[in-house]
């Protein structure tokens, strides 16, 4: 394979995939931003990824090596975005160049890379190459057709995907659904093709996940790690298809979380009309629905609109994996709505002139999206530096306080944290609070150590340890009586 022939017959592609990175998330990557689990710096915890069933997290920095500056691994994931913009346009054949920009806008500003680029910073290109993954899955999935060798190569897609992080598996489950939902033909041929198609697809994932799961056994026992029953633990399926009805209602739910993204979609504030924006895409999201849903009833396909119905699970079918728990970072393939409006208008009984006011709608619709994306993007990484500033002050004051309290000595004296830092969000930077955001760089109580120990550079003896019975009656810091010595130890309550 020639690469320059390759960089000059995707400049297109390669240029407005690096301008539209810049636009969305150069501020991050000018930034360190270290918050929530980006205070981990390093990605070291490959134990605990391993036990989640991600040992492919232990593999890459073997690669790549042991990459801490978040710029370089933003860059890094960047090129991962850019690569996997390539496939998806290879995959589809789009040739009209309004739409390869406008998919490349939507892969590159869709909120799961912002959530991941503001709060996973060790893991950016991680997550990113996890993606790749799962586009580079059905690109030889589909190349199998006439060359099995290639269903090799689409297992080892399908074991990486799940290797570094589950949920991108459902961006290549719904990148199928669509590219079986768009397919041109009809009758007993498409008939034919779904059910050959569909096959394929269970023999290829049955085998890829029985060699992902015995690779993940070898790992337990080479890193002697211990299988726990944990927050997406690969242990916790068990009990989602235990009985007693939990999967229907995960099921049930999965189609809820799905309307409710579709009708409250996440984006900036614009303060003059209070959420008006908010509105605007809301309507675009209906827009986006009705088409798809006219599109299956105009082929007159009973298998279009069962498609149509099981689209939202090929989407967040990893809510019912992962038993209710998801959240943003796992929202990537929500953006096949919106892939496959495009496809739809940009398809060929849609390209003559009588449709090009059309055509323009979608332009403007689609572009409406990104540049809400864009925003909010920026947005969120202004309130998660401004709330690194927040934290730093807070900490800072909380540890002067603690070094004047009677008796206590620098590192000898225990410190007990109860709760975690209460700090008041701010919602005046056109931002919307949410999962993976925070209020506090801190969001949970075993990451203040982290922030102790690499921000404050302290040498504080930080201690966990149960601390109910004395905490319950005291107030929250930074009120009077929230420090208290008992035994030559200190407790401090940070939140109720």
């Amino acid at each position: 394979m020639d690469i320059f022939a390759q960089l000059k017959e995707n400049k297109l592609v390669i240029t407005w995939s690096i301008f539209i990175s810049i636009l969305c998330h150069g501020f991050r990557m000018s930034s360190l931003m270290y918050s929530h689990d980006s205070l981990f710096i390093s990605q070291n915890d490959y134990l605990w990824q391993i036990n989640l069933g991600r040992f492919g997290q232990r593999v890459v920095p073997i690669f790549r090596g042991d990459i801490v500056a978040p710029y370089l691994l933003c860059c890094l994931s960047i090129i991962y975005l850019i690569v996997t913009n390539i496939i998806i346009i290879k995959i589809f054949n789009i040739t009209n160049k309004v739409e390869m920009v406008l998919v490349c806008g939507l892969i590159i500003t869709n909120q799961t890379i912002t959530l991941t680029y503001a709060s996973y910073a060790p893991w950016v290109d991680i997550f990113t190459f996890s993606l790749l993954l799962s586009v580079l899955a059905i690109y030889f999935f589909n190349k199998g057709e006439k060359n099995n060798k290639y269903y090799i190569i689409t297992i080892i897609c399908i074991v990486g995907v799940l290797s570094l992080y589950q949920a991108y598996l459902f961006f290549s489950i719904s990148l199928f659904v669509v590219l079986l939902f768009i397919d041109s033909r009809n009758g007993k041929t498409y008939k034919k093709y779904i059910i050959h198609s569909c096959v394929r697809a269970l023999i290829v994932f049955a085998i890829a996940s029985l060699a992902y799961y015995g690779l993940w056994i070898c790992s337990i026992y080479i890193y002697n790690v211990e299988i726990v029953n944990s927050y997406n633990g690969l242990k916790n399926l068990s009990t989602v298809f235990s009985g007693g009805g939990k999967a229907l209602l995960l099921l049930v739910n999965t189609y809820k979380e799905y309307i409710n993204d579709l009708l409250n979609p996440t984006t900036f504030y614009v303060f003059c009309i209070k959420n008006y924006f908010q509105i605007v895409i809301k309507i675009v999201n209906i827009v986006v629905t009705v088409t798809i849903f006219v599109y299956g009833l105009k082929r007159r396909s009973i298998i279009r609109l069962l498609i149509i119905i099981i689209f939202p699970l090929s989407v967040y079918g990893i809510n019912i994996l992962s038993g209710g728990q998801m959240h943003l970072l796992m929202k990537a393939a929500f953006v096949w709505n919106y892939i496959t409006f495009l496809l739809i208008l940009f398809s060929g009984q849609y390209t003559s002139k009588k449709y090009s006011i059309i055509n323009k709608v979608a332009v403007c619709i689609i572009s409406l999206v990104i540049y809400s994306n864009i925003v909010y993007a920026n947005q969120a990484y202004n309130y998660k530096r401004i709330q690194e500033q927040q934290t730093l002050s807070f900490i800072t004051g909380l540890v002067t306080k603690i070094e004047q309290t009677e008796g206590y000595v620098v590192g000898e004296t225990n410190v007990v944290f109860s709760g975690i830092p209460n700090i008041k969000f701010i919602d005046e930077f056109g931002f919307k609070n949410t999962t993976g955001f925070g209020t506090s760089a801190i969001t949970y109580e075993s990451i203040l150590s982290k922030y102790l120990y690499y921000i404050i550079n302290t040498d504080m003896v930080y201690v966990e340890a149960d601390c109910e019975d004395i905490t319950r009656d005291m107030p929250v810091y930074p009120s009077y009586g929230s420090i208290k010595m008992v035994d030559d130890v200190i407790y401090v309550k940070l939140s109720e």
